[in-house]
């Protein structure tokens, strides 16, 4: 079947399950202290020796209020700034019998009260009182799914860590006041709760079944929960910090993208549950407890690569016109409120955006996580944990990569996420240690597939650093992405053979976000994926990867050849878009003796950020007048990529690869020494700055002022701008006037919001020839 046809049907699919696609309900209190129907005998059944009759429910205790305490639980709880624990009518209208009310959002291993008032006093001596607590149609398989506890009526308080309990605290009028323990091993989800009165010395009891169910997250507070994070700074910024960076550029110059991550906006939370309980089934909804499990489920419905259609569609061949580009995401949030509406995978992701949601997803749910860069990131295809790059030599006699040999690549940079937890599991099959707590890795960008579907990790990143490539899950992969060695391997009759082995090219400047306020510097985290590059350490790591990997290959042993030239490539790592880029190859002879160069090509190809590179070069500059250098001596071919001849040629990504070939004739372990050179370069575009007040009253209206210098020799045209930011209408694509040749942008944005706290806003442009500029300030609204 031809591809275009297959998708062609596979799109005619997915818009006929969107016509019965049904988001979930979005089931909100009314008020914050509900009144439950009064119970009712049944009408049938008239002989059922268990059903209440008349006189009983005139003598029971009958429930008529229940306050669920939802700001004093949510404040305690660090959930208050869910959208759905809000009033939504505060300082409005009157609250209208459609209109929704906040919900409760509490986390496990950590009490919370609740009010019940009932038809009259609650008498310790003659009444008694059942709590349960469900999640799921099978929750009394399960002590993760469900919990039933008597009130405990001296007032003190008898917890343990795996079972849940609960404690009268007052008990005034006909009002009792009641502090729930849930345990730190539950389920996380969505959870339904009843209250069952009896006289005590009688047998029959009446059910009052609560009609709204709360929620129930990770708790990273908890010391007893397997994601308790100790810092408390640490958890300010990965669980409750909603805005961040994404880096991208290069390892020379990595540059932050500013990330709406939104985890308490309407609707997410919602969202973030839904996704993950689509891998679960009614009968395992147990395992929502183990934060493993549900870190290995993020990875795999944020993409759209099985059959859960998650959330995003990837793509990376420039083809958006049926959806958004990849760069053209700032946030999280339209995303998958987008995906809610449609339930359709949005279109389209790449790496840094699929990373965004992750951290989006598993901060909602309570999970701490950050979204990790890693520059020179290797693609591993045959899990040799070794990065294999093929030459072949062209009419002239100059090798040049052989793409249809190679199966391996090195991308730019590649984006996955790190979250913190406990590994209980690998205690139990592995070495009984802490060392593999902590940090995990995980990738939901879809590259190989493990265990039969596109998920990634989680890996203990301190099994990555050792080359424990055994260790769960997909250790092997992710070490290669960091730590493998590149091979170059070169043409010979018999086939091939390795002509250079390089060990320090792979896994550069790793990078997040350093901790503190919405906007921060780089925090480098190589150190904690590897250890220092040529340290014996590494060297032992690499071996033990290698070895483990169960693919080796015969590359090691064999000594390294020796270079008598040695060549360095050089230009601005991170030249201005709309400049010339002076290139230079630097040679420099450190051998005894005189050696000649007798070919220098320089080469430069558009390429996207994986490291693919288009066939037709941009530029090539050759050098066949033969060089002769004494010991010591140094030369340098220069040439210079003008604008004219990359700004029609490179992709909105602005990137390109400078390759650099040079022959030595004559060296000391071979007839000639060849120099292969390759470096990725971005081009950086202008900056968009923000200027609007630090800190406004909430409801106020405010000025955000924004501007950019067009750095280009030309009109920019068919110009759109926007922002996004949590509290804040999401405008986009709203149509701009041209911008004139070096001329200067400007766009007053007239503001205001209802919510309270720190909010980073991020304002986004973009035009024919200037494509996805971005900038972001901070507002402290009061």
């Amino acid at each position: 079947m031809p591809k275009d046809f297959a998708e062609s049907l596979e799109d005619l699919f997915d818009d006929f399950c969107a016509l019965f696609y049904s988001p979930p309900k979005n089931k909100k209190v009314k008020k914050r202290k509900e009144k439950l129907t009064t119970l009712k005998p049944k009408e049938e059944d008239n002989n059922d020796p268990n059903r209440a009759s008349d006189d009983d429910l005139q003598e029971a205790l009958n429930v008529t209020e229940i306050d669920l305490k939802i700001q004093e639980n949510t404040e305690k709880h660090h959930t208050d700034a869910y959208a759905c624990t809000q009033d939504s009518n505060e300082d409005e209208k009157p609250v209208d019998d459609d209109d929704d009310g906040p919900e409760l959002v509490v986390r496990r291993g950590q009490a919370f009260n609740i009010g019940v008032t009932f038809n009259k006093p609650y008498d310790v001596k003659r009444d008694d009182l059942l709590l349960v607590f469900k999640t799921g149609k099978y929750a009394d398989t399960h002590p993760e799914t469900h919990g039933r506890m008597q009130l405990d009526e001296t007032g003190k308080a008898k917890r343990c860590s795996d079972g849940w309990s609960c404690h009268l605290i007052k008990n005034e009028d006909c009002t009792l006041d009641i502090e729930v323990h849930p345990p730190a091993t539950i389920a996380i989800g969505e959870w339904s709760f009843s209250i069952i009165t009896k006289t005590k010395g009688k047998r029959k009891s009446l059910c009052y079944e609560h009609k709204d169910n709360f929620f129930i997250l990770f708790n990273p507070w908890c010391k007893d929960d397997a994601v308790y994070m100790p810092d408390e700074k640490e958890r300010n910024e990965y669980v409750l910090n909603d805005h961040g960076v994404v880096f991208r550029g290069n390892s020379l110059r990595p540059r932050g993208k500013d990330w709406n991550f939104g985890q308490f906006e309407d609707g997410i939370l919602e969202a973030a549950l839904f996704v993950i309980m689509k891998c679960f089934k009614e009968k395992t909804l147990y395992k929502l407890s183990d934060p493993v499990k549900v870190a290995r489920v993020i990875a795999q419905v944020v993409n759209c690569c099985d059959s859960d259609k998650g959330i995003l569609w990837g793509r990376w061949d420039g083809k958006y016109d049926d959806g958004c580009s990849p760069l053209d995401w700032y946030g999280s949030v339209r995303i998958i409120q987008k995906y809610m509406e449609t339930g359709k995978p949005v279109k389209y992701g790449q790496c840094w955006v699929f990373s965004g949601v992750t951290t989006t997803v598993c901060r909602a749910i309570g999970i701490p996580a950050r979204s990790v860069t890693n520059y020179k990131s290797a693609h591993d295809t045959d899990n040799s944990c070794t990065i294999d790059k093929y030459f072949k030599q062209n009419d002239k006699g100059v090798l040049e990569p052989d793409s249809d040999s190679d199966k391996d690549s090195v991308w730019n940079y590649h984006v996955w996420n790190e979250v913190w937890m406990k590994r209980e599991d690998i205690k139990l099959t592995h070495d009984n240690t802490s060392d593999y707590d902590g940090w995990q890795a995980i990738d939901a960008t879809p590259q190989e597939a493990s265990d039969g579907k596109y998920t990634c990790g989680p890996c203990p990143v301190y099994a990555i650093k050792t080359g424990q490539v055994k260790i769960p899950y997909d250790c092997g992969f992710i070490f290669s992405e960091v730590n493998a060695d590149i091979v170059h391997w070169e043409p010979v009759p018999e086939g091939h053979r390795k002509f250079k082995l390089r060990t320090d090219k792979v896994g550069k400047s790793i990078s997040t976000k350093a901790i503190g306020g919405i906007f921060s510097n780089r925090n480098d985290v190589t150190d904690n994926y590897k250890y220092k590059e040529g340290s014996e350490e590494n060297r032992k790591a690499v071996m033990r990867a290698v070895v483990g990997s169960g693919n080796r290959k015969d590359v090691y042993g064999d000594d390294d050849e020796i270079d008598d030239i040695e060549f360095k490539l050089l230009h601005d790592p991170e030249p201005s878009l709309g400049s010339d880029v002076d290139i230079e190859l630097k040679a420099y002879n450190k051998s005894k003796n005189t050696r000649k160069i007798t070919r220098v090509v320089i080469t430069v190809f558009p390429q996207s950020y994986t490291g693919a590179c288009s066939k037709k070069a941009i530029k090539t500059e050759e050098f066949t007048q033969d060089v002769k250098l004494r010991q010591g001596q140094d030369h340098v071919f220069k040439t210079t990529l003008k604008l004219s001849d990359y700004f029609e040629e490179i992709d909105s990504g602005r990137s390109i690869n400078i390759q650099a070939y040079a022959f030595v004739k004559a060296s000391r372990s071979r007839p000639i020494q060849n120099c292969v050179k390759s470096h990725d370069v971005e081009f950086s575009a202008p900056v968009l700055e923000v200027k609007m007040p630090s800190c406004v009253k909430r409801g106020d209206e405010f000025e955000a002022c924004v501007t950019f210098k067009n750095p280009l020799q030309e009109e920019l045209t068919d110009c759109k701008a926007g922002y996004e930011g949590r509290g804040f209408k999401h405008v986009t694509g709203e149509p701009q006037d041209n911008v004139p040749v070096m001329g200067k942008f400007e766009k007053i944005y007239k503001l205001k919001t209802k919510t309270k706290g720190n909010i980073a806003l991020t304002f986004k442009f973009t035009s024919k020839q200037l494509h996805y500029i971005s900038g972001a300030a901070e507002v402290k609204v009061e």
